[in-house]
């Protein structure tokens, strides 16, 4: 981006250095021809030397104005030189003090406005070299113009100087445009991630007052009937206490999921550690869905292997275990479930592959962002709120593990959670 800047900066500089050297040098064109006339030609460079300047700067300016920069530059880089070398090696040393200096000083800001700071800076010392020529020339002509002299010598070091302050100028000048361009990079990443959170709670609070509403409103229905049933004296029907308790279970799941994510993004959740046999707690899940999972047509299959204890949080294995399997559920109709556990070298690992829907690769990562799913009709055609995955990848992390999933549409999903072998 600041390169594409900088281009555009050396490009609009050309384009004002040439039509001002265009215009310049044309009119001292004219005065030169006037000149010319007056002495009666005998001094052909009062024309030929300015005139050769316009030409070469009209032609720059044409070709710049046709879309060929990089020619353009060359041509006019050339013509400077051959002017300001033809000026610092023929022309009187009167001349050369002062018109040559001035208009080397003036070429080298040119040049350092059309090129990078490196190639600037060479073409500077190009530069220098022809007025290094001319001043050598005036030491053994006018050997004793000690004033002069002085002169020439203190121009040509204030050239030199100035050479060197220019690419340091250029330096710090592009180093500041990569600076700023990097700067607005981030903050424009910034925004799009504050843009895609404040999107995706927006949709959270959508999603959360569905899922809250359903389970309120059917205690707030099934209560108002078992209060009909009381104040007639009859008992409370059984379906409608079970359909209270049932719903008073989700509404407090749904609590206890928001507050587990707050509690995970702040680092505030509390682990009891302790030996875990990981093959019991995978069965246990296990059974406890079975009955869920073979309710939707779909097997569910279970391969352990042995493997050591490791020191985790039973309670906290067992939920993230549980919502890998429920999500599979989800999304797999009369398919297979597969619950593995397996040793890596250096790693244990429970994997829950299913035979369902897949994830695109594009969004894979989108499914463990809080309050996200991997589209909008997820939560629609499936249930949830976006919350389960980041708040077991939390849970992983902060048991020194690590959640991942390996999914393509249509294949099915295989979602990994691993925890390192002591050492």
């Amino acid at each position: 981006m600041h390169d594409d800047l900088a281009r555009t900066l050396r490009r609009r500089s050309l384009s004002g250095a040439t039509q001002l050297y265009t215009g310049l040098f044309g009119l001292g064109s004219l005065m030169g021809l006037v000149a010319l006339a007056k002495n009666g030609g005998s001094d052909l460079g009062v024309f030929f030397a300015p005139f050769t300047v316009f030409a070469g700067s009209a032609v720059s300016l044409l070709l710049d104005r046709r879309g060929r920069p990089h020619p353009a530059r060359a041509l006019f880089t050339g013509v400077n030189l051959l002017y300001v070398g033809s000026i610092m090696t023929i022309a009187p040393p009167l001349i050369r003090v002062s018109i040559g200096f001035p208009l080397t000083a003036l070429v080298l800001f040119l040049f350092h406005l059309l090129y990078p700071a490196r190639h600037a800076a060479r073409v500077g010392w190009t530069t220098l070299a022809l007025v290094l020529a001319g001043t050598a020339q005036l030491l053994l002509t006018t050997p004793g113009e000690w004033m002069m002299l002085t002169a020439c010598v203190v121009q040509v070091l204030v050239i030199g100087f100035a050479n060197l302050v220019l690419e340091r100028l250029g330096r710090g000048w592009t180093d500041a445009l990569a600076t700023t361009d990097e700067a607005r990079r981030q903050l424009a990443s910034a925004y799009r991630v504050a843009m895609e959170a404040s999107e995706a709670k927006s949709n959270f609070l959508a999603s959360m007052s569905h899922e809250l509403r359903t389970p309120l409103n059917a205690i707030i229905g099934y209560a108002e009937l078992v209060e009909e049933d009381v104040e007639a004296g009859d008992l409370p029907a059984a379906d409608d206490l079970g359909r209270i308790q049932t719903s008073g279970r989700h509404l407090l799941q749904l609590v206890n999921q928001v507050l587990d994510l707050s509690r995970v993004e702040s680092g505030r959740m509390e682990l009891e550690l302790a030996s875990l046999d990981l093959a019991e707690v995978v069965a246990e899940v296990a059974d406890t869905l079975r009955g869920q999972v073979e309710a939707r047509g779909t097997r569910l299959v279970l391969e352990l292997e042995p493997v050591p204890t490791l020191r985790l949080d039973r309670l906290r294995v067992k939920q993230i275990v549980t919502n890998l399997v429920a999500n599979a559920t989800k999304f797999t109709d009369e398919g297979t479930i597969t619950i593995s556990l397996q040793q890596a070298p250096d790693e244990v690992c429970i994997r829950v592959h299913d035979t369902g829907v897949g994830i695109p690769p594009d969004r894979q990562k989108r499914i463990f962002e809080p309050f996200l799913q991997a589209d909008g009709t997820v939560s629609r055609t499936h249930g949830g709120t976006g919350l389960g995955l980041a708040i077991s990848r939390g849970l992983a992390e902060q048991m020194h593990g690590k959640l991942d999933v390996a999914s393509q549409p249509g294949e099915g999903s295989t979602f990994s959670l691993c925890f390192p072998l002591p050492a």
